[in-house]
């Protein structure tokens, strides 16, 4: 359903071009370094029709293609690449991914393997190796192949982050914590590394260290009220009764100071037909299902705001919606590590399609845990302005993963001039979220 979002790739071909004198060329080039891929490959396609056996303009066609979400065009192109030479690392790696985003793992780690074997410090290879072992549930060839990749010192942090998941998935919270202070060190004001970084003290039972970087993210977020939560806990285990005390006290003066108390509203429970989930809303709120074969689409809006048509759908003013998929993970339900691995996949992958969805538009990105475990083991959560009828609107979109597999999509759209003061109906909505196994 959603698209593979590709991280990790370097066009040495674009590089190796730029000293080319054609003007053609050096324009597709300059389109491509401003990632304007479909520009750039108007003027690809046309070069490839006069010279349509040219490695590099098959390679960097490949590369926008593939950049456009038309990996079955990359193919062809690295295709006709390989007939005429089949000895260039670049081509293997880029073939790799395209394979990946294709959801062919296996067919990616040959292509990977072959990439290594034509040039053995091919570190962008490694890294990708190492995801699609991941995807395989060999998290020690993983291991292995992230620290080697480690080794090129001009990657960035995306290889220091997803070796930190892969760290926390084999508990090895100490190999965790040395991938995410290196990211932390140029990284030290984002708040999503910062809370990764605070949440891996707290799951290696450092509580006192997570405290300190918890307390980080108050000074550039001092209304997030999941990380107050967070603190006060560290402040329980660390027996510091009268700061945990303070933190929850803190919790209830920002909810006060928004202007809605979501505990003060009444509530409804909405059960699903075999009693599998079920989800409070709050009482006066209209609701319809729509049910698929292995899906339930619910959605919610509040009537006493204005509603709009647009293209034949209603856009709500002031609703949302749940996406229920109850087979998503659900064949790695015995496998908890592959499980979370994906779902940390799936959370990079949806996080960077609403950046390119939207690349102007700044992302205020909320990654949470339940300690507990009971209903959610993970949940990622993040928020952003969206005018789809040219009102601005406030959008806060979240994905919630079962502890039984299952995935719930989470959306909650209002009036961006009062999105304060509705969030916390949000955190309500999704606490009140249980599934029964």
């Amino acid at each position: 359903m959603y698209k593979l979002t590709l991280i990790f790739i370097i066009c040495f071909y674009s590089i190796a071009c730029l000293a080319a004198p054609d003007e053609q060329m050096a324009q597709a080039l300059k389109l491509m370094d401003e990632q304007r891929y479909t520009k750039a490959l108007d003027i690809l396609d046309e070069m490839l029709t006069t010279d349509p056996n040219n490695t590099q303009l098959l390679y960097n066609t490949a590369y926008c293609e593939l950049f456009t979400g038309r990996a079955d065009l990359c193919m062809q192109h690295l295709n006709r690449f390989l007939k005429i030479k089949k000895d260039d690392a670049d081509v293997y790696n880029l073939q790799g991914l395209a394979y990946e985003y294709l959801g062919h793992p296996d067919s990616a780690l040959l292509a990977f393997n072959q990439c290594i074997k034509l040039q053995k410090n091919y570190y962008e290879a490694y890294f990708n190796r190492g995801k699609c072992f991941i995807s395989s549930n060999k998290f020690n060839e993983a291991k292995q192949d992230f620290a080697f990749a480690k080794k090129d010192k001009k990657l960035n942090s995306d290889l220091y982050l997803r070796s930190a998941e892969l760290n926390m998935q084999m508990n090895f919270w100490d190999s965790a914590l040395i991938d995410l202070r290196r990211i932390y060190r140029t990284n030290s004001n984002n708040i999503y590394y910062l809370s990764l970084y605070a949440d891996a003290f707290f799951r290696s039972n450092k509580f006192d260290s997570a405290a300190i970087y918890y307390s980080k993210i108050i000074q550039l977020d001092s209304e997030n009220v999941n990380i107050y939560s967070n603190r006060a806990l560290c402040y329980d285990n660390l027996e510091q009764t009268g700061a945990a005390a303070k933190d929850r006290a803190k919790i209830d003066d920002i909810k006060r100071k928004v202007g809605l108390d979501p505990t003060k509203l009444t509530y409804k429970r909405l059960a699903s037909e075999d009693n599998h989930y079920s989800i409070e809303l709050p009482d006066g709120w209209r609701i319809f299902v729509r049910k698929g074969n292995d899906t339930d689409l619910v959605v919610f809006f509040n009537p006493e705001f204005p509603n709009k048509e647009v293209n034949g759908s209603y856009i709500y003013k002031f609703g949302g919606f749940i996406f229920y998929n109850h087979k998503h993970f659900q064949s790695d339900n015995t496998d908890i590590a592959l499980r979370d691995a994906k779902f940390a996949d799936f959370q990079q992958e949806r996080l960077k399609y609403r950046q390119q969805e939207m690349p102007n538009n700044s992302m205020k990105l909320r990654k949470t845990f339940n300690p507990n475990e009971k209903t959610a083991r993970e949940m990622l959560k993040f928020s952003y302005i969206e005018m789809p009828t040219g009102d601005e609107y406030y959008c806060v979109e979240c994905y919630v993963l079962s502890t039984t597999g299952e995935l719930v999509d989470l959306m909650l759209w209002i009036p961006n001039e009062n999105a304060v003061k509705y969030e916390m109906l949000l955190d309500r909505i999704l606490e009140s979220l249980t599934i029964n196994n």
